[in-house]
């Protein structure tokens, strides 16, 4: 998908074409954040299955003349997950080749998530509820590894749970036209995975990269250096892990209310605060980087061997060094836990209201509009920065409705225009660690407000 501010003029283009397949993007300056670059991502091709047979039980009682409603519910999922791999192809440097005949293959069986709540209504006006739930299921990477136990190349990503408990207070007023919900929350996440967001070093990266440069040894040295390991140790050992695991604990609240001002007025705010802690992020590296192919394993060769291939090391960095910042860059991550999540938006807020006409001569016309309001997210520099807290987003909205028939066909037509007034703006999300030559910290991540979107729908009704 492609959008362009203003053709003539290359620096605006938030996303180009890049028939080159060079995978670099385009450059532009913005007045207030300086310059800033839009990167490429290869295109990867997947032919993934995934199955999954469910069994589910559900439940509502009433008590006490219907004031109390008590509900349960019970899911079983057994999963099954097939990942061909995919590899880069020579020609046009994409990763669109599959390997069907080894596929990675993900089977979960018994997978369990249970819910239960129970809503009190004290008067016609006021009502409380709780509930409480927990799930279980495949993971989003579950074709992939993560860190396998001592000595292991990798293992199957766990199965992401997590728990929620809420209670609420609820106000049903004016007749049924105002209603009002209060929420507190708390929720736990445990062992989700993805990429890890490296504060110093790629450790899966390093851990490979060590791995190359044994195997390769440095023939161009004076006199060569031969290789420490051979090929097959190296296929052996060398870490398949491509991923890592998070969990994190929120807490927070929400205000909703709803309000019929007139039988064709209505009027819907929304406000929200969210905490979220990392309770251990990246705990599977250690145990593998204790084991015999980790750490004793590289601590055995010549400390002080130049490694050819730095990759994610800086130019000229020896064996010894590249052991200090491979373990520095996993304690950097895990370091992490008992400190906010990165990237999480605390304050949300959302109004919205429409107003339909019922006669005259814009009858069956319907006109309304809002507002998308969202917090800076959060970041922990590992810089003297330390945590940050960037700028917020506002968006405005507008809708337009109307109906009428087309050769006696009743037809809905519908107008969405989201970022009404075309609002171009950038809210940052993490800065670089290390200081640029002006002594301040480059943007190393943002993101930019969508472009304004029109779409007009038509709806049929026979």
């Amino acid at each position: 998908r492609h959008y362009v501010v203003n053709p003539g003029h290359i620096n605006d283009w938030r996303v180009g074409n890049d028939p080159a397949r060079t995978g670099v993007g385009f450059t532009y300056e913005d007045p207030a954040l300086g310059t800033l670059t839009s990167d490429f991502v290869q295109n990867r091709k997947f032919d993934d299955t995934r199955e999954i047979d469910s069994i589910m039980l559900a439940g509502q009682s009433y008590f006490w003349d219907d004031r109390i409603i008590a509900t349960f519910g019970i899911r079983e999922d057994d999963f099954f997950n097939s990942s061909p791999p995919h590899f880069r192809n020579s020609i046009n440097n994409q990763r669109d080749q599959i390997k069907y005949d080894a596929p990675r293959i993900t089977e979960l069986s018994g997978e369990r998530t249970e819910t239960y709540g129970v809503v009190f209504h004290a008067t016609d006006v006021i009502s409380f509820s709780a509930n409480k739930a927990t799930n279980a299921g495949l993971s989003g990477f579950a074709e992939r590894d993560i860190f396998g136990l001592p000595g292991e190349q990798g293992q199957a990503v766990p199965v992401p749970a997590g728990e929620s408990e809420d209670i609420s207070i609820m106000f049903d007023l004016l007749d049924g036209r105002l209603f009002i919900k209060g929420t507190y929350y708390e929720t736990s996440a445990q062992k989700e995975s993805s990429f890890i967001s490296w504060n110093d070093t790629n450790v899966i990266a390093a851990v490979n990269n060590i791995y190359a440069n044994l195997a390769e040894g440095d023939p161009d040295a004076t006199p060569p250096i031969a290789p420490f390991i051979t090929e097959a140790v190296r296929d052996n050992q060398e870490t398949l892990a491509e991923v890592g695991t998070t969990s994190n604990s929120s807490e927070g609240w929400e205000i909703s209310a709803t309000a019929n001002i007139t039988e064709n007025w209505r009027l819907t705010v929304n406000a929200s605060e969210i905490d979220s802690t990392i309770a251990d992020t990246f705990s599977e590296f250690t145990p593998w980087w204790n084991g015999s192919t980790g750490k004793p394993f590289f601590s055995q060769f010549d400390q002080n061997f130049v490694l050819p291939n730095e990759g994610p090391f800086p130019d000229g960095t020896t064996l010894g060094q590249a052991i200090a910042l491979t373990e520095s860059g996993a304690t950097s991550v895990q370091a992490r836990a008992g400190q906010t999540s990165p990237g999480q938006r605390h304050y949300k807020f959302n109004m919205f209201t429409k107003y339909t006409f019922d006669e005259g001569v814009l009858k069956d016309l319907s006109l309304g509009g809002g507002a998308r309001y969202r917090s800076g997210a959060t970041w922990i520099q590992t810089t003297s920065l330390g945590q940050q807290e960037f700028n917020g987003m506002t968006i405005f909205d507008f809708v337009a409705g109307y109906r009428l028939e087309l050769f006696g066909i009743p037809v809905d037509l519908q107008l969405n225009v989201r970022n009404l007034f075309d609002k171009s703006d950038f809210s940052v999300v993490r800065l670089s660690n290390f200081e640029n030559a002006s002594g301040g910290y480059d943007i190393a991540k943002y993101v930019h407000t969508p472009g304004r979107d029109i779409r007009l729908k038509a709806r049929f009704r026979f």
